[in-house]
């Protein structure tokens, strides 16, 4: 009996250890498992946070481009009114030129002819002058007589 009990005490023991290797690898199983699901959250976080970062980036250059575009059509409409103004500065600058030399044409023409008809005036004056000095002259001498 002894050697009976023996090999029942050694069989326990053996169903023992084969539970406690079972638990054990039931432990490790579950360890495993639950790092393998650990690692696939944070692989999956990780992918998340990529293509979010893709997302962000293609959105920043996007928003680079388009104020790009902005700031390039912002300065040909400022280099186009800069021209018009500057176009429109040269024609008002040569306008005042050209009204400076009619006004001095016009002055000079009209200093002219006011030269000229002052000129035929005296010349008249003078010729009245004479005029009437002949006739007052005239009419002493046929007064005298």
């Amino acid at each position: 009996m002894l050697r009976h009990e023996k090999e029942e005490q050694k069989h326990r023991e053996e169903m023992a250890e084969r539970k406690r290797t079972e638990k054990t690898e039931q432990e490790r199983r579950l360890r495993e498992k639950q790092l393998k699901e650990k690692e696939e959250r944070i692989n999956k976080e990780r992918e998340e946070r990529k293509e979010e970062q893709k997302r962000w980036k293609k959105m920043e250059e996007t928003l680079r481009q388009d104020c790009r575009r902005k700031l390039e059509a912002s300065e040909k409409i400022v280099q186009s009114e800069r021209e018009l103004r500057e176009n429109a500065e040269k024609k008002l600058e040569l306008y005042r030129k050209e009204m400076k030399r009619d006004r001095e044409t016009w002055d000079k023409e009209k200093n002219d002819m006011w030269e000229r008809t002052n000129q035929e005036l005296k010349c008249l004056l003078e010729e009245e002058k004479s005029s009437y000095r002949k006739l007052h002259d005239e009419y002493y001498r046929k007064r005298r007589k």
